[in-house]
C-alpha cells in the first residue's frame, strides 16, 4: 500500500508516505483496507481530485498537501466546490461536506408528518424537521435574558443558555 501511494506521487518518499499515512488515521483496519483497494482500482486518486472515494483519501489528501505535495488534488464537495473542508458524507455525485449533505437531507418528519422538508435529528420515533427540533424538549432551555423557553444560539462563560432574540453577535 505505501508503494502505491509513492508511485503515484513521484516526489514522495517512503518514510514520507508512512508518516502520512499514519496522520491520516489510514495505517490499519478498514482505512488501510479501503485505501489500498482505491488506489489499486484508482491509481492517480491523490492527483485527479475524484470526489468518488472513501474518507480516507480526503483526509490523506489533506495530510499530503499540508506537508507541502503540491501535485495532489484534494477532492472537492460535489455541491459546493470547496476543497478545503473535510467531505464526511457521500452523495449521488461524490463526497459532501457537513453544509452541504445537511442541506440536501430532505424527507417526512415523523414527528409533524411535513413531507419534502429538511431534517434536523434522530429521535425515538424517528427523523424530524428543523421546525420540530427547535421546539424539541432536549434542545430547549430556559433563557437567561429573557426567560423564554427557546433553542440556545450561545452560552455564557457559566454556560447559561442564550436565545436569538437575546444573542449580540460581534460588531
Amino acid at each position: 500500500m505505501i508503494t502505491a501511494v509513492t508511485a503515484s506521487l513521484p516526489g514522495l518518499d517512503r518514510a514520507e508516505a508512512v508518516q502520512a499515512v499514519s496522520e491520516a488515521r489510514a495505517a490499519r483496519g478498514i482505512p488501510l483496507r479501503d485505501l489500498d483497494q482505491h488506489l489499486a482500482d484508482h491509481p492517480s486518486a491523490l492527483i485527479s481530485g475524484e470526489a468518488h472515494c472513501p474518507p480516507v483519501i480526503v483526509r490523506l489528501a489533506k495530510v499530503l498537501h499540508t506537508m507541502g505535495h503540491t501535485a495532489v488534488v484534494r477532492p472537492a464537495c460535489t455541491d459546493c466546490g470547496r476543497s478545503n473542508l473535510d467531505l464526511p458524507r457521500l452523495g449521488p455525485n461524490g463526497r459532501l461536506c457537513i453544509n452541504c449533505s445537511a442541506r440536501s437531507s430532505k424527507g417526512t418528519c415523523d414527528r409533524c408528518g411535513r413531507t419534502d422538508t429538511r431534517l434536523a435529528a434522530r429521535r425515538a420515533e424517528g427523523l424530524i424537521c428543523y421546525s420540530c427540533y427547535r421546539v424539541d424538549p432536549e434542545v430547549v432551555e430556559e433563557c437567561v435574558a429573557c426567560g423564554q423557553l427557546r433553542m440556545p444560539v450561545t452560552r455564557r462563560p457559566d454556560n447559561s443558555p442564550i436565545c436569538a432574540s437575546c444573542w449580540t453577535g460581534p460588531q
